[in-house]
This record gives structure tokens, sequence and C-alpha cells, in this order.
């Protein structure tokens, strides 16, 4: 728990410690016009209103952390944006009650398979026997999973029923007994326990892929194995906005959403995180981060 809050912080206070140069930074796929400030843990949304006003910008929402604030510019479509971003976060960097200031960038979708088995081939899966899974000396012939591990899947979506408890999902989320092994998740963008994608049936769920990876029933003879075979389940987080981004607002809230559910005693522990995605280039939180 005192690692998962750590990263969280370190996260959120120093993003993108192979510091960029300074000059523009838009030029990273973002959300435009918006910023990701880390205030006092104290400061209301009164006072975040104040600071934003006094530099001409918009609190969108107060974030999962306390003294996280989006903010954002009042008209982010004007055709000089970009400049105007630029400007607004070196003055959000030099003003004292800011202690991170940065883009709300987009995080990239990694590692989505073109391989035959993820499509309409008949591929063995080569990697359960790279990772030695199977055999008499593999780990599955140590354990097939245990019931009270739950890992936690930041990523776009999830093929699951918004109804809850989930009862409709995947047909390869249900194990040989068939129980499912998706637990009830959180939606960072709509604040709500819908994990389902926003768009129509037949786009390609990245987050389904990865969770899948990890918990599609194995011995059930239905579409691919999971790494483990029974037990574990994976708690699903959407990170995605409704037009398909990754925000790094998103991400964050995410992640204090693990936190949150680690320091609740009534809760199983999430013991890991998975987070397949990423980004070109490096990015700064602020000239330093020693504050």
């Amino acid at each position: 728990m005192r690692l998962l809050r750590f990263f969280a912080i370190a996260i959120v206070t120093c993003a993108g410690f192979a510091t960029a140069a300074l000059g523009d930074e838009t030029g990273f796929p973002r959300m435009k016009g918006q910023f990701i400030v880390k205030l006092d843990a104290s400061t209301t949304m009164g006072q975040a209103e104040a600071l934003a006003q006094a530099h001409g910008i918009l609190v969108k929402r107060a974030m999962s952390t306390p003294g996280l604030f989006l903010l954002a510019l009042p008209n982010p479509d004007l055709p000089e944006e970009p400049v105007v971003t630029q400007a607004t976060l070196d003055e959000l960097r030099q003003d004292p009650l800011v202690r991170v200031a940065m883009l709300n960038y987009l995080a990239e979708a990694y590692q989505t398979p073109d391989d035959p088995l993820f499509g309409t081939g008949t591929a063995e899966q080569w990697n359960l026997f790279q990772i030695g899974l199977p055999g008499a000396d593999g780990a599955w012939a140590v354990t097939l999973g245990e019931p009270d591990v739950i890992v936690a899947v930041l990523d776009t979506d999830f093929d699951a029923s918004p109804e809850l408890p989930i009862v409709v999902a995947h047909e390869d989320f249900f194990d040989a007994a068939g129980q499912i092994r998706l637990l009830p998740g959180w939606n960072t963008f709509n604040q709500n326990q819908d994990v389902t994608p926003p768009f129509p049936v037949g786009y390609f769920s990245h987050g389904t892929m990865v969770a899948s990876a990890i918990v599609a029933g194995t011995n059930n003879g239905i579409g691919m194995a999971g790494v483990t075979w029974e037990g574990v389940k994976v708690l699903p987080i959407r990170i995605m906005n409704d037009q398909g981004g990754l925000e790094f607002a998103l991400i964050f809230d995410g992640l204090q959403f693990v936190i949150n559910w680690n320091n609740d005693p009534a809760n199983t522990p999430i013991v890991a995180i998975n987070m397949s995605y990423g980004g070109g280039g490096s990015i700064r939180s602020k000239t330093s981060c020693s504050r």
C-alpha cells in the first residue's frame, strides 16, 4: 500500500523526470488547453477557482487526489491555442501557490497484437511456453492461481456489462467453473462503474485484450489461455475519455482509486497494477521536482 501511494505521488509531483528542454511543450499529444496542477491538499474549490481566474482560465474539476485540479482555457479552439497554452503553463509554474503544473497529455496504448491468435487464425500461444507456464516443471504445476489475488488494470475500456454485479462479459472472462473473473470496476471519465467502451460493437478494446492476457479462462475450451488459470481477479479501471483519449488526468484518478481501494480494510488488497501504454518524448511537470 505504501508503495502504491509513493508511486502515485511520484507521478503527480514529478511527472516525466527526464526533463524536456525549456520551451514549447505543446507538441506532444494532449487535451488542448488543459492543465493539471497540484496545490496544497487543503485547497478548496473556491480557492482553486480564484487561482484559475487570476490566470484567465477555468477549473474543469477537482481530481481524485486532494490538491489536484484540472484547469482549462475558456476557449481551447482558438487559433493561437498552442502559444496561449504554453504561456499559461509558464505562468502557472511561476505562481507560488502551484506546486506542480503540467499539460494534460494523452498516453498511447501499447502492444496492440497483430498475430493470428487475436484474429481468426489458430497459432499457438508460444509466449506461455516462453515464460515457463505449461509442463511438468512449469508454473501451472505449482499453482493455478490464488483466489485472493487482485490485479488492477488501468486501460481503455473492457468488454463487460454496465450492470452490477457483472453477469455479461466477453465469454473468455469466465473460468472453467463458469465464475466471472472481473470485479466491478471504475470509470474515471464518467465517475461511475460502467467500464464498457463508448464506441460501437466491433471496436478493438485494448483493455479487454490486456485483461484477457491475465485472466482469460484457461482450460475452458474457449478462445485463449490467460497466464492465471483460476482464482486471480482483475479490477478494471477505465481511463479513456469518450473520444478515445488516455488523459494523464484520468490515469492519475485511476491510481488514486487503487490507493483508496487499498486503504479500505474491507477490501482485498490490490497486489499489482497493469498499465500498458506510454508516449513518445519526455515531459516535465515544473522546473524542479523538489517542491
